[in-house]
């Protein structure tokens, strides 16, 4: 038997050009009969700006399109075996990147990788492949990361130049930011 958890661990996404809000959202599936996680994937919502004061409604993404309702709307899995999203736009690369970490299915010890997968798309919802992170030859990340503009200037989801900071920490920990530039080679 196999339950689902319910839309959460959501980050937002505001793209200052654009007319919507994104929120990325996981949903974990658990097999009660194991105890164990088989399934936690990647989703995304949107609603219209508004400059009224007041929250407009969620549209889930499902079959194709934005088109079930947030409370109780279907919807499809935009990245499979995804922790924990966040997005921002590279201007240098000319592409959005989703920062998130890799589940350990079948396992009761560490059920979430403490290193960061990155992926790119150009429309927020059709994904890369994941590339895994490295520093010093070994797998970088933790257990929550986030990609965002370099030391958080002008909009923390816009990186506008080869520099960036990842904002790491597991639960219960200070927040770490290590520097990362994009070289070409």
């Amino acid at each position: 038997n196999v339950i689902k958890l319910g839309d959460g661990d959501f980050s937002l996404f505001a793209p200052e050009d654009s007319e919507y809000l994104y929120i990325f959202y996981n949903i974990i599936e658990i097999d009660i009969n194991k105890w164990e996680w088989v399934a936690c994937n990647t989703y995304v919502a949107r609603t219209r700006k508004r400059k009224d004061g007041i929250m407009g409604d969620f549209v889930k993404f499902y079959n194709g399109s934005f088109s079930e309702a947030g409370n109780f709307g279907k919807e499809t899995p935009i990245v499979i075996n995804s922790w924990h999203p966040r997005v921002a736009f590279f201007e240098e690369l000319n592409c959005y990147v989703l920062s998130s970490s890799p589940v350990n299915f079948g396992s009761t010890t560490q059920i979430i990788s403490d290193y960061m997968e990155i992926r790119t798309s150009n429309d927020l919802i059709n994904w890369s492949e994941p590339i895994t992170l490295e520093k010093n030859g070994k797998k970088f990340g933790n257990h929550y990361q986030a990609i965002c503009s370099y030391h958080g200037k002008n909009n923390a989801y816009y990186v506008d130049g080869n520099k960036f900071t990842i904002l790491n920490c597991h639960n219960g920990t200070d927040v770490k930011a290590f520097d990362v530039s994009i070289e070409r080679k």
